[in-house]
């Protein structure tokens, strides 16, 4: 009997001891996705500004998209926004890339990797967030309010950026047709032309990032998102051919 009570209760506490241990790291890996979150928050608010006083040398419309990805992450802080980060680094690889000059071609292979190591963190960050919501503690519950609110509006949310983009470029079209006709069609386009033109594109990549992030958390429902993402997806591909 005491060899029985022995064992029983040594296994008890080896248990309690590893579910303990076991909370502490994902409530401290959880606290570190929203240390990252905080740091991606930060700096891209503050790279937006810089390329908005910097619009003669920087794209001031790539600067909204910075500010508005900047600011939805302090709203939705939960893992499907480093999806998001994903989106835009690559789109703006691409359209680095696309330059064909050798000092943005080295940066645009820079903003590859720096993408592909989000995703890395994208795919640990939310494992842990869905063992961190079965906590339990009063933590984990909202945390697990702010993943509801992203898996309530993702889905729409990137559903209208990427229609409201297939709109904006018929809108663009017949102002691009209206410029041409009054100017000529070899004449330079204003700078609101440019920036509306630049918009229209960033309005496409939001909508194309945030359908894709709501699909790879699978958030319901997901036609809207497929939609999103759709229509994002062949703005993007028209702004690059074209």
């Amino acid at each position: 009997m005491t060899d029985n009570y022995d064992k029983t209760g040594l296994g008890e506490s080896e248990s309690s001891g590893v579910e303990i241990a076991d909370t502490g790291d994902i409530t401290k890996d959880h606290a570190l996705m929203l240390k990252e979150i905080r740091s991606w928050s930060l700096w891209l608010l503050g790279l937006g500004v810089l390329h908005i006083i910097l619009s003669g040398f920087l794209n001031a419309s790539w600067g909204i998209l910075l500010i508005i990805v900047g600011v939805a992450s302090f709203y939705y802080r939960t893992s499907s926004i480093f999806i998001i980060y994903v989106a835009t680094l690559t789109w703006a690889a691409v359209s680095n890339f696309k330059s064909l000059e050798s000092g943005w071609i080295f940066f645009s292979l820079v903003q590859v990797f720096i993408a592909f190591r989000v995703f890395q963190q994208y795919r640990r960050f939310h494992e842990i967030e869905g063992k961190f919501f079965k906590l339990g503690t009063d933590n984990a519950n909202n945390g697990l309010l702010t993943k509801e609110r992203a898996a309530h509006s993702f889905p729409w949310i990137g559903s209208i950026l990427g229609c409201s983009s297939i709109i904006g470029l018929g809108i663009l079209l017949v102002l691009t047709l209206l410029l041409a006709s009054a100017n000529g069609w070899t004449s330079v386009a204003p700078n609101y032309y440019i920036f509306l033109e630049g918009m229209l594109a960033n309005i496409a990549v939001l909508g194309f990032a945030v359908s894709l992030a709501s699909l790879l958390s699978k958030y319901r429902p997901n036609v809207p998102a497929i939609v999103g993402l759709i229509a994002g997806g062949l703005i993007m591909v028209f702004y690059l051919v074209f």
